[in-house]
This record gives C-alpha cells, structure tokens and sequence, in this order.
C-alpha cells in the first residue's frame, strides 16, 4: 500500500505517495484531480518500480503559493523532489497538466529522463496554434480561456465547486465509475485550491507558451522514447495525436485507448496498465510487423476490417478494407487484400499496399477501393499528413493483387481540406470524377463533393462540386461524443461515399452517418442522373443500426449485394455481405432465408 510523505524544497511543502521498490517512476496528475487518480495503476507499477505520485503544486496537499505554475517551475519542483529521494534519472508519466510538467522537465532535462508517457495530450504550443473552429479544439477546450481570466473563475465557481467540477466530470468521461469524484471534490474545496488550479491555466499563456515555442525554433525536440496514450471519446479525438507529436520527439509510439474519456487511468486501468507494460519492456517504436502467412480457409469472422470493399473480376472476388490493427493512430503498416470463389471461405492475406520509403503519411491508413478503369487497377485510399489533414490518394497495380504503387502525386483531395473516403465514379461520357467527404470536424455539417479527375487519374481537373450536407437526410443526427457536446453547432458526420447506377438506369449513392441507433448507411438519389445532382435523401437508412461504410457489388449471377462493416467498434469490426433487392429506382435489403 502507499505511503503517504511529505518533503520541504526549496520552501515548498510537497505532499507524495510512494510506493515498491526498484526503479523511479513519476506519475504526474492533472487538473481537477490529485494523485490520488493512479490509484487503481500505482499497486502494479509498484511491483517493478519505485513508484512516486506527488501532488503538484497548488494541488491536494502541497502547498498553494501565489506564484510558479509555469511548468519549467513545476518540472523543477518535481526534479527537486526526485532528487531528494536519491534518484537522478526517471520515468515519467504525466496525464492532462502533469504531462504537460512531464513534457516540459523531459525539454529541460533530457539526459536524466528514461522514457515518457504523455496522456491525452499534445504539446502546449500545438494546443494554442489549434485553437480555431476548423480544428475543434477551441470547442472542446473553452475551459482554456476561461481559466485564463483573473479572479473571475474562482468567483463563479467558488459558489459551488462541486457543481463546476462535475461538469467536466460528466462531459470528460464515457466510465465515470472509475473516478472517485468525492476524493476530488474535497480537495478543490480547500482554501486556496480553486485559485491554484486555475493559476496552473494561466500560465499557459503566455510563459508555458514562450518557452515552448522557444524550443520548437531551437529546434530542441524530445530524444528519449515517448509513448503517447488518448482516450477515443476524449478532448483529443479530432487531433491527429501521433503524428503531432512525431513533430515535437523523435522516438514515438502511441495509441488510442478504446470507449474510453479524458481520465485513462481511472476510466481504462487495465488497458492502461497493458499499454505501459509494453513500453517499459521494448522499444518505442515498434519494428514493422512480419506479414502474416497465407492460409485458404479464412471466413470473414476471422478478418478485422473496416471500410470494405469487394471487387468482382471473372470467378473471383477481392476483398479490400483498413486491415491495421489500430488504423487510429498507427502505425501504418497498409492494406490487405483477400480473395474468394464462393463469398464464404476466403485465402489470405496478401499484401496489396504497403509504404515505399519516405511515404508522405505514417499513420491512419483507410478505406481503399479498388476500381478497374483503362486495363489497370486503381486503390483510391485515404492518408493523413504530418499536419493533421487528410486526403485521398490514388494508387496504381496491374493485378487486384497488386502490389499497389502511388499514382498520383500525394492526395488529389483539395488541401488542407479534412477530405476522406474518397470514390472513383466514371460518367456516362467515360468521364472520371472523385467523390469525397469533407469531415465534421472542419466544417461541422459533414459535406460531400465531386471533383472532375483527369483522364489519367493522376489529378484533378476543375473545382468542387457542393452535393449535399449530412443534415441533408432526415434520418442523421447529430454527433455524441464529449468533444461535440459543448460546440455551438451539432456536428453531423458524412462517411463512405459509393454511386452506382442501376439497371434502370438511376443514379445512387450509399453513404454512412449516425443515426438513431448509431452508426448506419443512407441512400442518396440524383434527380438528374448525374454525378452533380442535385441529391435527394431517403427518409430512413438502409442499414440502420452499429454498421456502415457500405458498398455496392453485382454478383457473378447478377445480383446484388451490400458489403458493410459491423460492429462499428475496433478491434471487433468484421465483413458483412448481406443480399440486396434491385427495385427500378432504389434498393432494399433482402428478406432473410426462411422469412
């Protein structure tokens, strides 16, 4: 069990928990909270380490003083409290701002910290720059600004503490369970705790923010392994986590820990506890993973997958989807391909996309299609860049094995555009167009656009075309999630555009969104038959519940189907192939055997 301690340094009385023996870790909490949130990881870890909760500055039962709540002050408080207890170099886990203390000790001490964890976090510097409605940070984090403003926090807040701290409790969790609120609530009920915790935020800006961007123009980055860990419904979830903080260290690994909030250790512990037990034992950048072997007698419940996509080429089909195993946050490893003869044993898999060496994006590799078009075959696959934007690229092989080669140059997607799942449609003039989203989180309403490809498909050719917003169909609704709950505007989501023309004639379009139970797949119908529309929305979805990014094939007899992924939830995705009924302007699902 811990040991509750206290240590003087340098005047300030710094309350701590300590516990096994070994080496030193460091864990740092964050705001509203006190070390008291590692309680339920501290036991294990200290089955390996010396492990050290303190109470930062201003917090629990450290001192509160008027002043040093920069982080280089607050690093340096810990630093003095490693050294008293006999250590000069350490691990370091810091969560919300104990990593951001974390972050700013590994800058200034870089050659007496082992490794560092960083959880739901990105740089303060990037935080700042983010802070715009294109990003959504600015919607997620007000409590930044606000925090900011001298007094008036404490005033407001001070009137019923439990209340405000509450807020965020609710907003920042999916497991509130885990947490011992009460444990929190009376901490920030002590004289001088409230001002302390909102002093930690104004020295965000402008100290933390001065001496971060200090570093970046030195060119100062992180050189010892850095691991960084967010929550999937957490203040991060519209970032692109890793490769941010691929910018800012060079020796990352990172993940995304699934139905999970803001407070990881509290909400996730044991996938928490699973997360560092790998980075404390290997490298932190895992090796590229050795292809798997083939085998001839795969089904679909054995294949994680999303975004499929089937391909029919004489007796055999191609199956296609996102098959990393964490196409969140990476790395990418690129696509896998299976075939079949008969739609219900399938061999594989076969490696049909992988990086060439200084490939553009190192993470969150989705949803390729793969579409035959002049005697080759072309993957149409989104990509996210260094900076966060994504966009669709199109890639080149001369078998639906491939292996598959970049065509065009980067993204054909407009840039510094949140672009994905982008489509090849060809007119009935033999003309390419690129169908493609425009994400919620740019743009808040989803939006859907058509772009004229040139012949060789290597560009785009002309500006966009607006087709529809999300908000269109009757049946989307609004996106819930902690990061969207305090926006001004609902977010509506628009995912996996896919046109086909029936036999009739008649122009559609599957496309996915959340509806009432979840994630699903609408219909889409062009008055005019072409690609620009305009584009009508069917009162209810096609596939209405925990499935989507759905696509269209005809089968060898001429039938059709739909191929969507379900569950709608990593790493459980797996294929469906589900019978459609062709009508002479939309279609249905088929009736089950024996129905």
């Amino acid at each position: 069990m811990a040991e509750s301690r206290t240590a003087i340094l340098d005047g300030l009385r710094m309350h701590y928990l300590i516990e096994g023996d070994g080496p030193l870790l460091v864990l740092l909490h964050g705001w509203p909270q006190t070390s008291h949130c590692w309680h339920r990881i501290m036991p294990e870890l200290a089955k390996r380490f010396t492990v050290v909760a303190p109470d930062l500055r201003g917090y629990g039962l450290t001192d509160k003083p008027t002043s040093g709540y920069d982080k280089r002050t607050m690093a340096a408080d810990v630093r003095a409290l490693v050294r008293s207890l006999g250590h000069t170099r350490v691990t370091l886990v810091g969560h919300d701002r104990g990593a951001r203390v974390a972050h700013r000790y590994a800058l200034d001490h870089p050659d007496e910290v082992e490794r560092l964890v960083v959880m739901d976090i990105v740089p303060t510097r990037e935080m700042w720059a983010r802070f715009d409605m294109k990003t959504g940070v600015a919607r997620g984090t007000w409590h930044w600004t606000f925090h900011l403003q001298p007094d008036l926090p404490e005033r407001l807040a001070g009137h019923d503490v439990r209340g405000y701290l509450d807020y965020f409790f609710d907003k920042w969790t999916v497991h509130r369970a885990g947490l011992d609120v009460e444990e929190y609530v009376r901490a920030f009920e002590r004289p001088g705790a409230l001002r302390a915790g909102f002093d930690d935020y104004r020295a965000s800006f402008p100290d933390d923010a001065e001496h971060d961007e200090a570093d970046w123009r030195a060119g100062r980055r992180l050189e010892m392994p850095v691991l960084a860990l967010w929550g999937s419904a957490g203040l991060l979830s519209t970032l692109p986590v890793l490769d941010i903080w691929r910018m800012y260290a060079r020796d990352v690994r990172g993940t995304v820990i699934p139905e999970c909030g803001h407070f990881l250790a509290e909400e996730r512990p044991d996938v928490v506890l699973a997360h560092l037990r790998d980075f404390f034992d290997g490298a932190a950048e895992p090796p590229r993973p050795e292809e798997r072997p083939v085998r001839a007698d795969v089904t679909l419940g054995e294949i994680q997958i999303r975004d499929p996509f089937l391909l029919s080429v004489g007796s055999t089909y191609w199956l296609y989807g996102s098959t990393d195993p964490d196409i969140w946050s990476g790395p990418g490893v690129g696509f896998d391909t299976y075939r079949s003869e008969d739609l219900r044993t399938w061999e594989g898999p076969f490696p049909a996309f992988r990086p060439p060496a200084k490939f553009w994006s190192k993470g969150q590799f989705w949803a390729p299609e793969v579409h035959p078009y002049g005697g080759r075959y072309y993957m149409f696959a989104t990509f996210t860049a260094p900076d966060g934007y994504r966009g669709t690229q199109v890639l080149v092989a001369d078998t639906p094995e491939g292996p598959f080669q970049p065509w065009s140059d980067g993204a054909v997607t407009p840039r510094k555009w949140q672009c994905l799942d982008g489509t090849l449609f060809v007119d009935e003039a033999g003309d390419p167009w690129i169908v493609y989203c425009q994400e919620w989180q740019q743009v808040h309403d989803g939006a859907m656009w058509a772009q004229r490809l040139s012949a060789d498909l290597r560009e785009t050719a002309g500006t966009p075309v607006f087709l529809f917003n999300a908000s269109d169909a009757p049946w989307v609704r609004p996106l819930d999630r902690p990061s969207t709950r305090d926006a001004k505007l609902p977010s509506y989501v628009t995912d996996g555009p896919f046109l086909f023309r029936l036999s009739s004639g008649h122009l559609l379009m599957l496309w996915s969104s959340y509806g009432d139970k979840g994630y699903a797949i609408g219909i889409a119908h062009s008055e005019s038959g072409l690609v620009t529309g305009p584009w009508t929305q069917e009162e209810r979805p096609l596939w209405a519940e925990d499935g989507g990014h759905g696509m269209i094939v005809r089968l060898r007899d001429g039938s059709l189907a739909l191929t969507l992924h379900q569950p709608n939830d990593s790493p459980n995705e797996r294929a469906v192939i589900r019978p459609l009924v062709e009508h002479e302007s939309t279609v249905t699902l088929a009736e089950p055997s024996g129905a």
